[in-house]
């Protein structure tokens, strides 16, 4: 392979190239681009989740009987909000990896 930047025969296992030191330097940058959308997927789930968590451990810690049941509903309410928001993010995770194996199977034929 070559490196995208400045074409110096490389591996394709290179993490960097060795002339330029250009990060990921088989991976076409359209590629690159869908991989960092991947990331920013996961991170977004990953966020989702611990917003769901951290207002679940709520639900039961609060003290005042009287104002529990208010407060739960509020709080499943937000429960539910990161659930979805969480589902959305992993939904468009899956596709993201669809899309990347379809342009590596696409890149693979051309070679």
């Amino acid at each position: 392979m070559r490196c995208k930047a400045c074409g110096e025969k490389i591996s394709e296992q290179s993490d960097f190239c060795p002339k330029c030191g250009v990060a990921n330097p088989a991976r076409p940058d359209e590629l690159e681009q869908l991989y960092q959308e991947l990331s920013a997927l996961e991170e977004e789930e990953r966020r989702q989740q611990a917003l769901y968590e951290m207002c679940y451990a709520e639900i039961d810690e609060f003290p005042w009987w009287i104002f529990r049941p208010w407060r739960n509903l509020v709080l499943d309410r937000k429960v539910k909000k990161h659930t979805v928001l969480a589902n959305e993010a992993l939904y468009k995770k899956k596709q993201k990896k669809r899309e990347i194996l379809e342009f590596e199977r696409k890149l693979h034929e051309q070679s």
